[in-house]
């Protein structure tokens, strides 16, 4: 029994140690789950707080997805603007390009039409300048023609008024030798006063020697009186027949010009004329000399 009691002893200490093993045991058992349990609350907490700031951040993030989102298709919408824009100015630039290929052609078109219009306008003036020039030479020479011819009749004409004059009074039979005075005569070389001719007593003239006053003799100039005596041959005057001894023809009218065109003079044949062509048959000797003897100087043309 003893030995019953010592192993129920043996057993009761066991199972004291056991349960004080058990209850330490259990004891820090309850202490890891407390602890477990605040560790775990903890983790709980902090994972609430992690699935906040989750949250947070996920909405962070698709504010920041949509955002980027936005702004990718603002990018892509400007973009595609920008790419229209510069195909569109790509496309401006090649009509400007080809604009400005056929401005340049125009323009060197245009400027080798001024170049020649301004060469034909040079020309224009050079020929127009010329036109005149010469127009001008023309009536200069018209001009001088004019006053030249216009001398020319004036002599004619008091050569005619002369040659009636004369004419009457030789046919009338009214120069009676010394009976008139021998005064100069202007204009008529052949005409003057001989210096063999001295002074003569003049005789006394009657009314039936005294010459009457012929009504053209207003047309002779003042300083002509009455025509000396002439011995020989009645010449023409040396201008009207051109075949005066020792008178040689009269020239051409000058020329006033130096450039240009000149009129082609044909100069007066030289030498003694025919009997007809000395009793006033005039021939053409230049361009300038008429044709034909006006009706009112065929007076002037007689023979004697």
């Amino acid at each position: 029994m003893s030995f019953l009691k010592s192993v129920l002893k043996a057993q009761d200490a066991l199972a004291d140690q056991e349960l004080t093993a058990l209850t330490s045991k259990n004891q820090e058992l309850k202490e890891r789950k407390t602890f477990l349990e605040d560790q775990c609350n903890d983790l709980s907490s902090k994972k609430t707080a992690k699935e906040a700031e989750l949250n947070l951040l996920k909405k962070k993030l698709d504010m920041v997805v949509e955002f980027s989102e936005n702004r990718k298709l603002t990018a892509e919408k400007k973009l595609e603007e920008k790419l229209y824009e510069l195909n569109a100015t790509k496309n401006e630039l090649l009509a400007a390009d080809k604009y400005l290929k056929v401005t340049e052609a125009e323009m060197e078109k245009y400027g080798r039409e001024v170049e020649e219009m301004r060469e034909e306008l040079q020309e224009s003036n050079l020929t127009f300048n010329h036109k005149i020039a010469v127009q001008e030479r023309n009536a200069l020479a018209n001009w001088m023609k004019a006053r030249y011819w216009e001398t020319r009749m004036m002599q004619q004409s008091r050569e005619n008024a002369c040659l009636k004059y004369r004419l009457r009074m030789m046919q009338r039979e009214m120069l009676p030798v010394g009976s008139v005075r021998r005064d100069l005569m202007p204009g008529r070389p052949e005409l003057q006063k001989p210096v063999w001719q001295a002074s003569r007593v003049v005789p006394r003239m009657y009314s039936s020697t005294n010459p009457q006053k012929d009504p053209e003799m207003h047309t002779i100039a003042r300083s002509v009186r009455e025509f000396p005596h002439c011995p020989g041959l009645l010449h023409m005057p040396y201008h009207m027949g051109w075949n005066v001894p020792d008178f040689p023809p009269p020239h051409p009218p000058p020329q006033w010009w130096t450039w240009g065109p000149r009129a082609h003079l044909v100069p007066p044949p030289h030498g003694l004329r025919s009997k007809s062509e000395a009793c006033g048959v005039q021939g053409d000797n230049s361009s300038t000399m008429p044709e034909k003897v006006p009706e009112k100087n065929q007076g002037n043309h007689f023979v004697m």
